[in-house]
């Protein structure tokens, strides 16, 4: 009874949060949209735990449920070494055996992706054990706080969006908060929450500093949220770097070398990870190899039921080029018709017509681009391609590219709304004026 007067408790305070934080008042967007936003997320965090409590019986294997438990070892801590937990959540200072003995029997606080080196599971694990302190063992108190901190992200991405596009509040509302699949992934204590929160505000604080003067107000922020994004998702944060570096250096440059300076700056990207193995000793393509060999290994060691296929890379640099084509076709195309299908599969096709369909349409009804709106469709063509690659050469596994792709499809919707004349559409153009 008490942890479910803690979570109602909650509730009232991010909605008094959300009414009453200047952060939450975004120009052109009613209150009330917002907390439509987040009463939706909440329902959305109860259909995910729901989910994964019915269709994983093996708790190790569910992704909500494996980093929760962690926690909660390593929440057990607190209770007899305060300062031993202290150290555990600050990875400051060396712990007593006792406490390496609790740790021991986690099953993720030490397990380390490969293709990183960084244990990304550490930060959601900590999350979980400073909540699970206070939250009576509710696990959906800790649901609740993940889809906060992921609306705060999506909230960034909103108010930088509507910077740098022109007008459309609705639509752009529309897809960051209703995507499907970053509507739903970004729900729980999963790493897509934390990764939209990193991203989000490190995104809105480059922009700003892009828009108006620097500070190192704006600088601390912009470090603490890369920081984030790379505990959460280090592959995002390194991708991400080579497309905001040519965002920002086209920022006031608009003399129409912006495609010149985006070469520029990949090719050095490139150039830095060809040669990464003779300055860093950092092989590359080994952590590629590897990585796909693994995650294909756990796919078939897990029955895995969307396994596709997905070429081989080796360790010579042609093997990446010549996957390139399927490994962008399965990250972007698919799942299609004719994949194995279930419910959550279903949806993500029709997000991804969806997108196909708003190719054309941005097309033929596409109006003279801004400066910004140039800049940020390549970025987000910049960002999805880096992202889209990697994801295409190393994940066998259909539910896990949904997952993985969810900021890619954010970015390149946004990108065509804003390009796109919404004023030649007069079922858009109404349904607009209806809300505005």
């Amino acid at each position: 009874m008490l942890s479910w007067f803690l979570i109602i408790l909650w509730i009232s305070i991010i909605f008094l949060l959300i009414g009453n934080w200047s952060f939450f008042r975004v120009p052109t967007v009613p209150k009330k949209w917002m907390f439509v936003a987040f009463s939706a997320k909440i329902l959305c965090a109860g259909l995910l735990l729901w989910l994964y409590t019915s269709h994983y019986p093996n708790r190790k294997d569910a992704d909500i449920y494996k980093y929760y438990d962690d926690g909660k070892i390593i929440a057990s801590v607190f209770n007899q070494h305060p300062l031993e937990f202290a150290k555990l959540i600050s990875g400051f200072g060396n712990i007593g055996e006792e406490t390496v003995r609790i740790v021991s029997t986690t099953n993720y606080w030490d397990r380390s992706p490969s293709l990183s080196g960084l244990n990304d599971n550490r930060l959601i694990i900590c999350f979980n054990a400073v909540l699970s302190l206070i939250s009576q063992d509710n696990i959906f108190m800790h649901m609740l706080l993940a889809a906060f901190m992921a609306f705060i992200g999506l909230t960034f991405l909103l108010k930088s969006f509507l910077q740098l596009t022109d007008g459309k509040a609705l639509l752009v509302f529309t897809v960051v908060f209703f995507s499907p699949s970053l509507f739903f992934w970004t729900s729980g204590i999963l790493k897509e929450a934390f990764m939209v929160f990193g991203l989000g505000g490190f995104f809105y604080y480059t922009n700003s500093i892009c828009r108006d003067r620097i500070s190192i107000g704006k600088i601390s922020a912009a470090v603490f949220f890369i920081a984030v994004l790379i505990l959460s998702k280090l592959y995002v944060a390194l991708l991400i770097v080579p497309a905001l570096l040519a965002f920002t250096w086209n920022y006031s440059h608009s003399d129409g070398k912006a495609v010149l300076r985006y070469l520029i700056v990949n090719l050095l990207f490139l150039g830095l990870l060809m040669n990464l193995s003779s300055y860093a000793g950092v092989d590359i393509l080994g952590l590629l190899v590897q990585k796909q060999d693994e995650f294909k290994c756990l796919a078939e060691w897990m029955n895995a039921g969307s396994i596709i296929y997905v070429p081989d890379i080796n360790h010579h640099w042609t093997s990446l080029v010549g996957a390139a084509p399927y490994a962008l076709f399965n990250t972007f195309l698919r799942p299609h018709p004719f994949d194995k299908m279930t419910l959550l599969s279903l949806i993500a096709m029709f997000e991804i017509l969806g997108f196909a369909l708003l190719i054309p349409i941005s097309f033929i009804y596409r109006k003279t681009a801004s400066h910004q709106s140039l800049n940020l469709l390549m970025f987000s063509l910049n960002f999805a391609i880096l992202l889209g690659l990697l994801i295409g050469w190393t994940t066998p596994v259909l539910g896990a590219i949904v997952r993985y792709r969810v900021p890619i499809l954010l970015f390149l919707l946004v990108s065509m709304i804003d390009l796109t004349d919404t004023n030649k559409i007069p079922i858009v153009n109404s349904l607009i004026k209806k809300t505005g």
